[in-house]
């Protein structure tokens, strides 16, 4: 079925996480988890240069359930599943529906990390891709020095196919190679 607003489910369950479309009132939990790991997403993650705020966060929620709305954007938030506690972030923006692609990417608050909970995860996410939204690839792509973006995508199931040789730049603006990693039905 192509995935839309109207088809796409509220709740993504897994054993111990879940994922759910973020909404108003979610920006002080984004903000916390930003704040708490910032040092650690500053190598890979653009959106940590900028100094974190409750309302930019918010407004971020916001802007991703308009987008989930209007089906542009599928982000998504990742919770423990007994705690409720924000997790992390997970999602695809980069979907192709007739060609069945899309990319996924994530990210984990630095005191749930190494626990499993993102590659599980990411895996339930990339499992619905494929199994319920009927995408027939979906990528992962990282710096390779992020070992530990690459360990969860490699627990997740997913393969390294390729390498691009500086096709894209890190954060603070130096040339960088891409892996790609995908997991295909």
């Amino acid at each position: 079925m192509p995935i839309s607003a109207d088809t796409f489910p509220p709740v993504i369950e897994g054993t111990r996480i879940f994922l759910r479309v973020p909404r108003q009132g979610d920006g002080e939990d984004v903000y916390k988890a930003i704040v708490e790991s910032r040092e650690e997403f500053l190598p890979w993650l653009p959106f940590a240069r900028e100094e974190p705020a409750v309302e930019k966060s918010e407004q971020w929620a916001s802007q991703q359930h308009a987008k989930f709305i209007r089906g542009e954007a599928f982000g998504m938030l990742v919770f423990d599943r007994f705690t409720h506690e924000l997790v992390g972030s997970s999602g695809f923006a980069q979907a192709n529906f007739a060609t069945g692609e899309c990319e996924i990417g994530y990210w984990i608050r630095t005191s749930r990390s190494g626990r499993g909970l993102m590659s599980e995860a990411v895996l339930t996410l990339s499992d619905f891709c494929l199994y319920q939204a009927d995408m027939n690839r979906v990528e992962i792509r990282t710096d390779p020095a992020n070992l530990k973006s690459i360990a969860v995508a490699e627990r997740a199931g997913f393969n390294c196919e390729s390498r691009l040789t500086q096709n894209a730049l890190t954060p603070d603006g130096n040339p960088r190679d891409t892996l790609i990693y995908v997991r295909t039905k």
